[in-house]
């Protein structure tokens, strides 16, 4: 080897590991934020759709869902409906009692997700635009 001799040492399985977990990191801080948003925005009746919001992650990828039923109800509306009996005489809720079918005006959406995601849309580009490894 000549004496002034560079020697360059490539590391790119390291790099390739550090920037990984970099990454997931900035996922998952990323995700709680929508997900801490969801959670405070909610609307509560029982409590069991604000209960129901969580988060799911998988490489490079960060989810906050809720899985009841009625959840994309919630976040996109509903048209106006008929709500029909099914298995009683009367539609009740315990306290009135509303005939076979009720027609139901339909709801507004209320975007809890939508309003999470864009709510913290600067916060999560500070996130990934902070480049330290």
């Amino acid at each position: 080897m000549a004496k002034n001799t560079t020697t360059i040492k490539w590391n790119g399985k390291a790099v390739n590991a550090a920037t990984r977990k970099l990454v997931s990191k900035k996922v998952r801080q990323s995700t709680f934020l929508v997900l801490g948003d969801a959670v405070m925005n909610a609307p509560v009746v029982s409590g069991r759709y604000r209960n129901s919001i969580d988060t799911h992650f998988e490489e490079f990828l960060g989810i906050t869902y809720s899985n009841v039923e009625y959840a994309p109800d919630i976040e996109l509306g509903t048209e106006p409906h008929i709500i029909r009996i099914k298995d009683k005489k009367v539609l009740s809720n315990g306290k009135f009692f509303f005939g076979k079918e009720v027609h139901h005006p339909g709801t507004k959406a209320q975007y809890v997700f939508t309003n999470a995601l864009f709510d913290n849309e600067e916060n999560i580009k500070r996130i990934f635009n902070d480049n330290k490894l």
